[in-house]
């Protein structure tokens, strides 16, 4: 267990967890005690499709050890890389890794920064307001002028730190590559995401086009670009359901957010695409444009007769075979 990077829970070929290591409890709590089902910590119940817990061979048979490994979201949680490995007759061994651009792969260079910038003009409120508090008597014009510093080194702070979500999320984009998530799961684990966010029914589309479609995402970022966007046209349209389709256009994906309801324009949208969404606890930053960008994906808003659809453009990953670096 000590060789993988990441949680990790060894299983039986029930699926049931027999051990997890410090980072798997920190990660799921009690979800990871002994006894539970590996196929309930994950959206959708979508483990079974692409963890296959073989049974054991017989004698004469061959069993198939080799390494499996998916995109996967956490039950109110984040998305995870999610990797298989054999561990001998009757145990299987899974790694939960978040994506490379997890905070914790590329906060520290920001963070140092973030401190050193920090020093001097915090030094100066805190020097402001302890001098103002030992002299509570000082005359006015002394104190406007401390009253001053501690309002000029405020925004020196505050524009600091805007300068340093700004650096994490371009150290974001640049450390996460985008990953292979099966079409189907994705749309699923979205469905019940953005049950848990919105008061509207939300269902889910698929059809015989999206059978085998993979997309090529940074999962979390585009979780929570539907969730803007899906939050965004429940208000603007008063709609009483969306749904969620994920499909093949040409040679493109496309997932599709669609309603009956009030019109939405094409000028609202671009208003949106200006918007902030965040994520980690706020700790990433980006506008709903650069989302795109970094998907190279773009927005369409689209009236098929029967209702509103706003549809996400994006490359469909490759074959397997072919994916190269993507896989």
């Amino acid at each position: 267990m000590r060789a993988l990077d990441g949680a990790v829970l060894v299983c039986d070929r029930q699926g049931m967890i027999v051990r997890a290591d410090h980072e798997a409890a920190s990660l799921l709590g009690s979800r990871a005690a002994s006894g539970t089902d590996v196929r309930t910590l994950f959206s959708h119940g979508a483990v079974a499709g692409w963890v296959e817990l073989d049974s054991p061979a017989e004698p004469d048979e061959e069993r198939s050890d080799a390494v499996r490994s998916c995109m996967a979201r956490v039950v109110d949680g984040p998305w995870m890389q999610v990797t298989c490995h054999a561990a001998g007759p009757g145990h299987v061994v899974l790694q939960l890794q978040r994506e490379v651009s997890s905070p914790a792969s590329v906060s520290h260079e920001v963070l140092r920064e973030l401190i050193e910038m920090v020093r001097e003009p915090l030094a100066s409120v805190r020097a402001a307001a302890e001098t103002m508090a030992l002299y509570p008597a000082m005359d006015p014009s002394t104190a406007a002028q401390f009253v001053e510093i501690i309002e000029q080194q405020t925004s020196v702070l505050s524009d600091q730190l805007d300068s340093a979500v700004e650096a994490y999320a371009s150290l974001y984009r640049e450390e996460g590559p985008l990953e292979r998530v099966p079409a189907v799961t994705f749309a699923k684990a979205i469905r019940e995401r953005l049950a848990d966010q919105l008061s509207i029914d939300v269902r889910v589309s698929l059809g015989e086009e999206t059978d085998g479609l993979t997309l090529l995402l940074d999962a979390q970022a585009m979780t929570e670009a539907l969730v803007f966007l899906s939050q965004r046209i429940e208000n603007a349209s008063r709609c009483k359901e969306l749904v969620l389709r994920v499909c093949r256009v040409r040679s493109l994906a496309a997932i599709d957010v669609g309603w009956e309801g009030g019109s939405i324009t094409r000028s609202r949208v671009d208003g949106w695409e200006s918007s902030v969404v965040a994520w980690e606890g706020a700790l990433v930053r980006m506008t709903l444009a650069d989302i795109l960008n970094h998907h190279d994906a773009q927005i369409v808003v689209e009236d098929d007769g029967d209702g509103q659809r706003i549809r996400v453009l994006l490359p469909a990953a490759p074959p397997q075979g072919l994916a190269g670096n993507a896989a």
